[in-house]
């Protein structure tokens, strides 16, 4: 990563923007020069222009133009009418066609890379991942570069010969769809339908917004064509189209005052899965045995000590700094870990600085590599914990974005990133990332959290149940270690309650899970499916409702859901199924049908539900497997294992 110095030019005695680079290796050492030469063969006024480059001490520099007071467009955009907005991005569309003119493709045009100066100007920036077809291409090992939510289809899985100036139309064409409705296209959609070409769908300008001109949405919608031959030839027909409208004077409707631009974080997802109360199959069976989790039986939280005025002080002023997102900021990153041991995960304003810097990491402009991996392992060792269930759930899948896009941030990265999160309380998932399939023994974890992680990494990439109920076994041991936080025990309990063959125990298992954890969705349906599985019909049927609408509600912002759900859907359908509800089951398959999370992905998730509620268990040997106790999730195995 590089960082840029405000600096001043002894010969010329200029003010200057130079940036320098850490030691890189010879392939990002050579990217960086590249930047360099490309961009000082610029000479057009809505590109900032380079004066120099080279290298000093084997760290590379490059001397920018300084624009004293330049924002970035992310910052100033929505403060804009919509005829300056669209000006703005008309003149980005100029300096990219004069780019592509000679042969140049920026590749990462995104809100952030324009700048706009206190007259207004605007000004494209950092041709980093440029290329240029008078350059060796640099991109034939396949790593992806750019960023994922401005990024064209065709760059998401292929390599450098497929780059063309249509790539950066279609990075314009998300900013302007962004500028027009307020919300990046693929907000109902995950990051495998940002980075698979055949899974990207959304609607219209027009149709998400109303106000919005046809002749606006039409630009944005060629723009956005998923084949790069139907959009714009270049930034230069886009800018004539810009300039066409302007000059017909094209307004939106007047009521309109929704945000210009809204940053979402990578592949935040919407819509919701409805489930509506049904009659019971069969009148409900509550045993008076059965445990009832309640608020008063919730686990105590344990009384605060009193802190110092030094320490409070610190708090706040930390605090105050990360909501002013101080991004890649060394001092603040330290003045973290100096922190070590002395928060409380109880304080609530302890609480509100892990949120703030939860919310900071999750900016996609935090370099992980270096800053963001740092202040992550700086915020666990303090003591605080963010508040269940916020938007920290996302950090785990917006790590595996960062793992797949970057060579630097590999696996040992993202089993240290993974721990600070457990240390954190946050739940996780896609635990088998962090071992990239080889996945060492539970038994030889020299802690509890890497015992945990290991736990559920096997359970994810084995399909046997005979290796499997030790796994689960192990889970429910580890749920009972209070070192652990209890979102992280509850989540441990729920899935080790799938070994556990007896309904009573498992109930009481279930009701322990809850009482740690009694606002988690994922606890909540682990509950549900306790209370089916013991032939509770009416009752698991409507607690089961009830874990659907926490679930959503807390995960759908997540990148992974897409397929998480695709499995918690999954395990609703066979217990369901297994107690005969077959009206109660195919009513949450039709609502899956409908929600909008699943078009943009192809509903291979709800295909699979949709095959075992048509064959799996209909077949005796897969109703037996069930009725012996087996763990519903491993019914595919088992089917297999009888054939």
């Amino acid at each position: 990563m590089a960082t840029v110095y405000r600096a001043r030019e002894l010969e010329s005695d200029r003010e200057v923007a130079l940036k320098i680079g850490a030691a890189l290796n010879p392939a990002r050492l050579e990217r960086f020069r590249r930047e360099g030469h490309i961009t000082a063969s610029l000479n057009h006024p809505n590109i900032v222009r380079v004066h120099g480059a080279g290298v000093f001490e084997s760290r590379p520099y490059l001397v920018y133009q300084f624009v004293d007071g330049a924002r970035t467009l992310s910052g100033t955009l929505e403060t804009w009418p919509l005829r300056q907005r669209i000006e703005a991005l008309r003149d980005v569309a100029k300096a990219l066609g004069y780019a592509h003119r000679r042969g140049i493709v920026h590749r990462d045009v995104k809100p952030d890379n324009v700048l706009v100066a206190p007259d207004g100007s605007i000004l494209l920036a950092d041709f980093g991942l440029a290329t240029a077809e008078s350059l060796d291409r640099m991109t034939r090992s396949g790593v992806m570069l750019g960023t994922p939510l401005y990024m064209a289809p065709e760059l998401a899985r292929t390599t450098g010969k497929s780059i063309q100036p249509q790539s950066d139309v279609y990075s314009l064409g998300v900013m302007l769809y962004e500028t027009l409705t307020g919300e990046h296209p693929y907000r109902h959609a995950g990051l495998a339908a940002i980075l698979d070409p055949k899974q990207r769908s959304f609607q219209t300008p027009a149709e998400r917004e109303q106000s919005v001109s046809p002749g606006l949405s039409a630009i944005c919608m060629r723009a956005l064509a998923r084949d790069p031959s139907k959009r714009f030839p270049s930034g230069i027909e886009l800018a004539a189209a810009f300039d066409a409208w302007l000059a017909k004077g094209d307004e939106a409707a007047p009521g309109r005052t929704r945000a210009a631009l809204v940053l979402l974080v990578l592949g935040a997802l919407g819509g919701a899965i409805a489930l509506a109360l049904l009659p019971a199959s069969a009148p409900a069976v509550t045993p008076s045995a059965t445990p009832t989790p309640s608020a008063e039986a919730a686990v105590p939280l344990p009384s605060v000590a009193p802190r110092s005025p030094e320490l409070v002080a610190t708090v706040a002023r930390l605090r105050k700094r990360a909501a002013e997102r101080p991004l890649n900021d060394t001092a603040f990153a330290l003045s973290l870990a100096k922190l070590r041991g002395q928060l409380s995960p109880h304080e609530a304003t302890d609480r509100a600085l892990a949120d703030e810097v939860m919310a900071l990491l999750l900016d996609q402009r935090c370099q992980w590599e270096t800053w963001g991996l740092t202040c992550l392992e700086a915020l666990a060792k303090t003591g605080a914990r963010p508040t269940p269930h916020a938007q920290a759930a996302t950090l785990s899948e917006t790590l595996w974005a960062v793992h797949s896009m970057s060579e630097e941030f590999g696996n040992r990265e993202l089993s240290r990133a993974y721990t600070a999160l457990v240390e954190l309380d946050v739940d996780v998932e896609g635990v088998k990332h962090v071992y990239d399939q080889r996945v060492p023994a539970p038994e030889s974890a020299g802690t509890v959290v890497e015992r945990y992680l290991r736990n559920r990494a096997l359970l994810e990439v084995q399909n046997r149940p005979d290796d499997s109920a030790p796994l689960y076994a192990d889970l429910v041991a580890v749920g009972r270690i209070t070192e652990l936080g209890p979102n992280t025990r509850a989540r441990a309990l729920s899935e080790g309650s799938l070994s556990v063959r007896d309904p009573q125990a498992r109930l009481e298992l279930m009701a322990e899970a809850r009482r740690l954890d009694p606002e988690g969705g994922t606890t909540y349906l682990f509950w549900a499916h306790a209370l089916l599985w013991a032939g509770e019909k009416e009752r698991g049927w409507r607690e089961l409702q009830e874990g659907w609408r926490r679930w959503r509600s807390q995960y759908r912002t997540r990148q992974g859901a897409v397929t998480v759900e695709g499995d918690r859907l999954d395990l609703s359908l066979r217990f369901l199924l297994r107690n005969g509800m077959l009206a109660e089951a195919t009513l949450i398959h039709q609502e899956s049908k409908t929600d909008p999370l699943w078009a943009p992905t192809g509903g291979g998730a709800r295909n699979k539900a949709l095959y075992f509620v048509r064959e799996g268990l209909r077949k005796e040997r897969v109703r037996n497997w069930l009725e012996e106790g087996g763990p519903p999730n491993q019914l595919g195995a088992a089917a297999r294992r009888r054939r």
